[in-house]
């Protein structure tokens, strides 16, 4: 039966930084979350009492005004999205800044060091990124009003190893990647509200950048993503009705749970103790929260009380971030400790 238990609690101050607000490894050993107008949180695994802190130039401060409600966001001044290194101590803030797309490298100890981007995307503006399981290379989401693509960067010189540009999905859309736990590889979900969630998958084969044909590629209903199996051979994503098991790398449907009228998933979930657990809630009492336990095969195994609040992803392996429901310009991020 699942339990959980709170291990901690921490103030974020996201202005309006689109979802996500949440940075991780992409062992996910560490994560990072802005708790200041230009600073960053690092916080490990296993080390959760030891806080770091990053701070970005006033280029990259999280944004103060809000993204376009109806064109691409991918203009909005400031900070669009954190990567952060496999080292657990290295942070990169990228976003938009007087025209044109920023990084900046910001090292625990050194001077933080701002990278004009525009030779490597163009008048493209980043949404969203991660790092290479090795370090050596970023992923990389981005879009103009023309068009979206995923680019590959060195980490070293932000150069650019390779770019897949596809059509623009329908604005404004928010951006996230997710590393395929295996293959040099990523999903890309763009999150489009009622017109459905368009994902791409991106992987290096022989050294170029292959975009692979989905079921995904035109429109999804509105889904996240609950992580891959062990093997990596399935991806499991998550709408308001259930789960549905999908085949990498061409996402076709394979197995698919419905929750019936009683229970609404949260559109996300995570991978923990080789169960995925899907984040639900009561369609009559929003906040009854429910953590479904469920098998490879999407067979419900527990139905359990679930922490509370919006789930942020895995940490480390058996811990869940998951950050508050409450409104302001303050919120709170929780740590929990997950028992499958």
């Amino acid at each position: 039966m699942l339990r959980c238990s709170k291990l901690l609690e921490l103030t974020l101050v996201p202005g309006k930084l689109v979802w996500p607000w949440v940075a991780f490894t992409p062992d996910r050993s560490a994560f990072a979350v802005p708790v200041g107008p230009r600073t960053l949180a690092i916080r490990g695994a296993e080390s959760l009492g030891d806080e770091r802190h990053g701070e970005l130039p006033e280029a990259l401060a999280v944004p103060t005004v809000a993204p376009s409600a109806s064109g691409t966001i991918s203009r909005q001044p400031g900070l669009h999205a954190v990567a952060l290194h496999p080292d657990g101590r290295t942070l990169v803030g990228f976003g938009w800044h007087r025209d044109i797309p920023v990084a900046c490298v910001e090292r625990v100890g050194g001077a933080p060091e701002l990278v004009d981007l525009g030779p490597a995307l163009g008048d493209m503006g980043p949404l969203a990124a991660t790092f290479t399981r090795d370090g050596e290379s970023l992923w990389l989401s981005a879009e103009s009003a023309g068009g979206a693509a995923i680019a590959r960067l060195r980490f070293r010189d932000f150069g650019l190893e390779a770019k897949a540009a596809f059509p623009l999905a329908p604005p404004p859309a928010a951006h996230e990647v997710f590393v395929h736990p295996i293959e040099d590889a990523v999903l890309l979900t763009m999150a489009c509200g009622q017109d459905g969630t368009f994902v791409r998958v991106a992987r290096m084969v022989g050294g170029k950048l292959e975009l692979v044909a989905t079921e995904g590629d035109g429109g999804l209903e509105p889904c996240g993503v609950a992580g891959a199996t062990d093997d990596g051979q399935r991806v499991c994503l998550v709408t308001d009705e259930g789960a549905e098991l999908r085949r990498w790398p061409d996402l076709a449907r394979e197995a698919h749970l419905d929750l019936g009228e009683e229970l609404a998933a949260n559109y996300n979930g995570v991978r923990i103790g080789g169960r995925f657990i899907v984040s639900a809630t009561d369609r009559e009492n929003e906040e009854e929260e429910r953590a479904l336990v469920l098998t490879d095969a999407l067979r419900l195994e527990d139905d359990a009380a679930a922490p509370p609040g919006m789930w942020a992803g895995r940490l480390g392996r058996d811990r869940l971030v998951t950050i508050g429901r409450e409104k302001g310009e303050e919120r709170r991020a929780f740590v929990y400790a997950i028992e499958v």
